[in-house]
């Protein structure tokens, strides 16, 4: 991406839209396949190192690391992972692609309650 549209967008994602030129680029296109392969395959990796968990990078990475709080986002996740569990449980099978969630966060602070 940087090398077709430089590295703004790194700090400023609405310089993603000047990617739309290369929507029908191959050779872009296969770039762009081979650097998320190779990302997928390093977080593969990694979480393999600190964890012990094989994680395929074929396989969907859905990946949320926030503060940990009480937001509606992140107990949306944590239902959707408890519905699957319970949908394998049940000896049904999953249905779409492979799927691999993963989720970190800092607690907040506990604020003192006035005694």
């Amino acid at each position: 991406m940087t090398a077709a549209i430089g590295d703004n967008w790194i700090t400023d994602l609405e310089q993603i839209q000047n990617l739309a030129p290369f929507a029908g680029d191959d050779s872009f296109l296969d770039d762009f396949a081979l650097a998320k392969r190779k990302n997928k395959e390093t977080l593969a990796a990694e979480i393999k190192a600190f964890t012990g968990m094989v994680v395929s990078p074929d396989a969907l990475f859905d990946v949320q690391i926030k503060r940990i709080h009480e937001y509606k986002r992140q107990l949306l996740n944590a239902l959707q992972v408890a519905a699957r569990y319970l949908n394998i449980r049940a000896n049904r099978t999953p249905t779409g692609c492979r799927w691999s969630k993963s989720s970190a966060g800092k607690r907040r602070r506990a604020t003192p309650r006035p005694s």
